[in-house]
């Protein structure tokens, strides 16, 4: 934003600039015209009357001094001087060489002068090859035109001292220019920088740090008012999720208590149950309370994750998925589904107990939706700094509908829609995410499907 500011600040200085500087140039160029006009017209009235004598009289000692007098005017000036009788032909040129006729009657500026007028004109001689101000006026005696005299002045000087005024003002507006960019940059940089901590400090915010605060006493006083209206909010909302979170925790730990004497008691009365039909319902009803107590554990496990910055502890990816295999699993494994585990012994950084339940809820998944005579993979790749752990199954896989909700909380699909919480995959997010890696899932290439885990390596100094 900061450029397009800067740059419709330029563009309005730019404007005022031409609207200013255009006038005065325009106007300095003719008021230059007008005052050499004004002095080549005064010295052609004044020769025309020191040549009043000659052209009545033709007085040879007249001529004489007026030709003196127009050489030394063009000598000083440069200007030159031609006179006419009043048929035009011509009586006296200070540069007799330029002429190309004896003849000037045919000369607009000698027509007007002759019938009585004063004729001023611009124009580019192209014998001199530069540009000239002619200024012709009639030779008159009594009131009847003798004859007339033009001068001819070169406008090279008046043409130079414009360019150069022109000049003055480009150069004088392109430092206006760019200490208006100057400027602008400065005020930009006040009043928008401000808005860009907001606006990382939302972004921050909307990734899950409750802690991002945006500075509230910089930039302009609106800018302030919105940065403290933001953290006022980020305050309640940091407030509220924290709120959620012991809700869950304490209601999760106050229901562990009551459900698992629920589960005891259910025991207790399906094994003192005779009849077939009593013995069946109880079980149900301690599958229930089972699959409830899945539903308050994981809930538990998501509490303990949402904890901003926990800390991360270094485990062997191979060591743990030996572990959860041998006490967790293989002891409940479906009839005819094997585990092979082809993980390694790669250090990754994790929050402590985090793999452990992630390959439970992914071990679970699995087993799941795997048919009796199939296997479950569990194997580990490096790539750059991260590792990951791959679980695949040989189920029916997910479409891709699925795959985009599975890690939606409380959402259930495919063969598990009937068992579970809900939570697994929502776990093994969270949990991934807090130790700096992800979860993704896609098909397998043998069928089934692959859940992949990425997680950070652990460095050297990491490695206990």
């Amino acid at each position: 934003m900061t450029p397009r500011l800067v740059v419709a600040f330029v563009g309005i200085a730019a404007i005022v600039l031409a609207v200013l500087v255009v006038p005065l140039g325009i106007n300095f160029q003719r008021s230059q015209t007008q005052d050499l006009s004004a002095r080549v017209e005064r010295d052609a009235f004044v020769l025309a009357s020191l040549a009043q004598r000659d052209v009545a009289n033709g007085d040879a000692e007249a001529r004489e001094e007026l030709a003196k007098i127009a050489e030394r005017y063009q000598r000083d000036t440069g200007g030159r001087v031609v006179i006419v009788g009043l048929g035009g032909e011509l009586l006296y040129d200070s540069e007799p060489s330029v002429a190309a006729s004896q003849s000037f009657a045919t000369r607009p500026e000698f027509r007007q002068a002759l019938d009585g007028d004063v004729a001023t004109l611009e124009r580019y001689s192209s014998t001199l090859d530069q540009g000239l101000l002619t200024v012709a006026v009639p030779i008159a005696t009594g009131g009847d035109v003798l004859g007339a005299v033009r001068v001819s002045f070169p406008t090279a000087d008046l043409d130079a001292s414009v360019r150069e005024f022109w000049l003055r003002l480009a150069l004088i507006s392109v430092v206006m220019l760019l200490a208006s960019a100057a400027v602008a940059v400065v005020l930009a940089r006040w009043a928008l920088f401000p808005l860009a901590r907001v606006s990382t400090a939302a972004v921050a915010l909307g990734k899950g740090d409750l802690a991002a605060r945006a500075d509230q006493h910089d930039g302009p006083p609106e800018m302030r008012r919105l940065a403290a209206s933001f953290n006022t909010m980020a305050d309640q909302l940091a407030n509220l999720v924290e709120s959620q979170k012991r809700f869950v925790s304490d209601a999760s730990h106050q229901l562990r208590t009551p459900l698992a004497a629920l589960q005891l008691d259910l025991d207790n009365l399906a094994l003192g149950a005779t009849d077939a039909a009593r013995r069946e319902r109880f079980e149900e009803l301690m599958d229930e309370t089972e699959r409830l107590s899945g539903l308050i554990d994981g809930l538990l496990a998501l509490a303990r994750a949402d904890t901003p910055d926990p800390p991360l502890v270094t485990v062997s990816v191979a060591e743990v998925a030996a572990d959860r295999i041998a006490r967790r699993w293989k002891p409940a494994i479906k009839e005819g589904v094997a585990f092979v585990d082809e993980t390694a012994n790669v250090p990754v950084r994790t929050v402590g107990g985090g793999l452990e339940q992630m390959l439970d809820n992914l071990l679970d998944n699995a087993l799941a939706v795997s048919p009796p005579g199939t296997s479950i993979a569990l194997s580990t790749e490096a790539h750059g700094r991260l590792a990951e752990i791959v679980v695949r199954d040989h189920g029916p896989g997910l479409g891709p509908e699925e795959r985009a909700r599975a890690f939606d909380r409380f959402w259930r699909g495919g063969e598990s829609a009937s068992r579970g919480s809900g939570l697994g995959l929502a776990i093994v997010r969270q949990l991934a995410e807090a130790s700096g890696g992800d979860v993704t899932l896609r098909d397998a290439e043998d069928g089934g499907a692959e859940a992949v885990v990425r997680l950070p390596i652990a460095g050297p100094a990491e490695t206990p």
